[in-house]
């Protein structure tokens, strides 16, 4: 089940969409799904940290999406770059304004139980918390240990928003 989130509260992931408004439109499509730490924010989770990039996935990108990031690729910062399990996924890197874009492309189906954010009249497909968890928790760095990020967010997410008391 698809859940629709037409707020526009969350200012920082407004920021993230208006500064990569143009690339986003020219891949747009059904399986292009916001994700990482902006998406858990969007479902109304608290965390400590500031999010220092979006993080986009094109799952199974078509043809067209793919010559558009043939295209793109002289345009990244990096490609590949970072910890992301690069076996299985395609990453480029981008910056504008300010704001840092990270582009990976999965060669695998679309998830399931999305969120929509509307934005300047678009809307945009939010990765759900559960998906995001397990991706989080499935990179490693380069010498196979989980990310210290990602531990500490999994550690912060549970004392902002599960400890009641």
């Amino acid at each position: 089940m698809d859940n629709h989130c037409n707020t526009g509260s969350d200012n920082r992931l407004d920021g993230y969409l208006q500064a990569f408004k143009q690339l986003l439109n020219s891949i747009k499509g059904e399986n292009v799904v916001i994700a990482g730490t902006l998406a858990l924010k969007a479902h109304g989770l608290k965390m400590s940290r500031e999010t220092n990039d979006m993080d986009v996935v094109i799952y199974f990108p078509t043809h067209q999406q793919l010559q558009v990031l043939e295209n793109l690729q002289c345009l990244a910062i990096g490609k590949n770059a970072g910890d992301y399990p690069v076996e299985s996924t395609r990453v480029l890197k981008f910056k504008k304004d300010g704001f840092n874009l990270d582009l990976l492309i999965e060669h695998a189906e679309t998830p399931p139980n999305l969120l929509y954010y509307k934005y300047g009249g678009e809307m945009f497909k939010i990765q759900d918390i559960a998906y995001n968890m397990e991706a989080k928790n499935s990179f490693k760095t380069k010498e196979g240990q989980p990310r210290v990020k990602d531990l500490l967010d999994a550690i912060d997410l549970k004392q902002q928003n599960f400890n009641v008391l």
